[in-house]
């Protein structure tokens, strides 16, 4: 059966001494949608007049191709990626330039193909672990026009007990808008209310859910280098696989110089203050209560500088300003994506 595609995330590694690619994304016809490439053979480019001996597998092809020196090359094949990273740096190791060593397996294979996200799938499908999977399927570029669903994010901490207290969602696409919310407590669950009786069986519960809802999109605000790594730290805490990305895959945070990143495979994360800041937002400040003010002339449910005090008080004594403070976080953060377009850019 046939679909249409658009990509969200794209993996390459390694099975069996062989190269595989996997592109997750969402189609409006099967929902999640897993394609896989096997036996996928990694290239770069050298030279046409490099000469070097090695013991390292690999096929060399003569392209009409030329550097933007006009230098005829070489493409160098290989197996898998581990073999072409030695092949690579050997040849590096020799003075012999490489040329898009550096781009991944993934991203050659739609560049070759004129892909930039959307496809045509022709193929024969299965169902595994909640995802239409196509192996080896024939495609193409198409155009598509996805309903994505998306997450907005937001949980809420003690500080002095260094633990979860609630994890908010609002999640949205063009047919619902439902808000959801995980907390600790022996209260009665209801529709848009999880109660747990402590932090492992609340992350349990969130896990659970999140798996069901499947989100497309998650957003948030400093959501990856606080709500997300803390997610990320208490699963580990209670040896819970973070199961956040599609297919059972787990999160995976990369900290980096300036900013992290987070990994879901089949979900696209997208923090609130670096989207404006490469979108060309400027703001005297970019919290949130400062951004959605400025934007939508509506600010946090509590905003002292005594915040986190507050937070913790109204959780114990107030749970219902605490519940609605956590959830018009999520929205305020929806709210500024859908005023600013961010998802036309």
């Amino acid at each position: 059966m046939s679909c249409s595609l658009f990509i969200l995330t794209g993996h390459s590694y390694d099975r069996a001494g062989q190269c595989v690619l996997d592109f997750y994304g969402h189609s409006p016809e099967r929902g999640s949608v897993r394609v896989s490439i096997p036996d996928e053979k990694p290239c770069f480019f050298i030279d046409q007049y490099a000469r070097f001996e090695t013991a390292i597998t690999h096929t060399r092809r003569s392209l009409d191709l030329r550097t933007l020196r006009n230098a005829p090359v070489d493409a160098v094949y290989t197996t898998s990626k581990q073999q072409s990273r030695m092949l690579a740096e050997f040849l590096h190791s020799k003075g012999i330039r490489t040329f898009e060593s550096d781009v991944s397996p993934e991203r050659r294979f739609l560049m070759e193909r004129f892909i930039h996200s959307e496809i045509q799938v022709e193929g024969t499908s299965q169902q595994r672990r909640g995802i239409h999977t196509y192996t080896a399927p024939t495609i193409r570029p198409t155009s598509v026009n996805p309903n994505f669903t998306i997450a907005s994010l937001d949980i809420e901490t003690s500080i002095s007990k260094g633990i979860i207290l609630s994890i908010g969602i609002h999640i949205w696409n063009q047919d619902r808008d439902e808000k959801h919310i995980f907390l600790q407590g022996d209260h009665a669950s209801s529709k848009e209310r999880t109660f747990a009786v402590n932090e492992q069986e609340l992350l349990k519960s969130f896990l659970s859910w999140w798996t069901t809802q499947d989100p497309d999109i998650v957003i948030g605000w400093n959501v990856v280098d606080f709500d997300l790594a803390f997610i990320a730290r208490r699963c580990k805490q209670y040896s819970i696989p973070c199961t956040m990305g599609r297919a059972g895959s787990t999160l995976f945070i990369r900290s980096g110089y300036t900013r992290s990143d987070a990994m879901m495979r089949g979900r696209v994360v997208l923090d609130g203050p670096a989207v404006l800041r490469t979108a060309f937002y400027t703001f005297e400040r970019y919290s949130l209560d400062h951004v959605a003010t400025t934007v939508l002339g509506q600010g946090k449910l509590l905003s002292s500088p005594q915040r986190a005090e507050d937070i913790e008080r109204s959780y114990a004594e107030d749970l219902e300003t605490f519940i609605a403070y956590n959830l018009m976080d999520c929205e305020l953060v929806s709210k500024i994506f859908h005023s600013l377009h961010i998802f036309d850019h």
